[in-house]
């Protein structure tokens, strides 16, 4: 059975696992090794966790039992303009290509939209941009970098 739902507080490792094994097996064919390491040996704090779950927009889709997939949106107001962050949506190698990663985008999309937000804003990891632009998303200036610690993790803004 496949659903997608909210995420609820029992979720929280199946997150972790799920964006874990995303990074290690999916985004690790467009990122150096070193990229990969520092972007998933971030502390993956529960309690972090935890209030995403119980505070922001977080779906998770869950495949047989599993979870194979989440998409996470953070809504804000600055200076009274609404704004929507994706802050993640990834899947594992089970649920790719399945029109899943649609069904998760279309929700935070709806969900900012409701929310009245102006715009909505990710940074993509390397392999997605494509699945991005093909559901809307328009670059937003030149591809960047992050820093985790002391290692510089490529992105694209849109």
């Amino acid at each position: 059975m496949t659903e997608i739902r909210k995420a609820t507080d029992g979720d929280a490792e199946g997150i972790r696992d799920a964006f874990l094994r995303s990074l290690r097996e999916v985004c690790a064919k467009d990122h150096t090794p070193e990229e990969i390491l520092a972007w998933g040996n971030r502390p993956q704090d529960e309690v972090r966790r935890l209030m995403d779950i119980q505070n922001e927009h977080v779906w998770v889709l869950e495949m047989d039992g599993r979870i194979e997939g989440f998409a996470h949106l953070h809504l804000s107001s600055i200076f009274g303009r609404r704004l929507g962050q994706v802050h993640g949506l990834y899947l594992t190698p089970k649920a790719i290509g399945r029109g899943y990663g649609k069904k998760l985008a279309a929700l935070l999309i709806e969900e900012a939209k409701g929310y009245g937000a102006a715009e909505i804003r990710l940074e993509s990891t390397l392999n997605a941009h494509a699945f991005y632009r093909g559901i809307g998303f328009q670059y937003d200036g030149d591809p960047t970098t992050a820093h985790l610690g002391s290692t510089v993790v490529r992105c694209i803004p849109m």
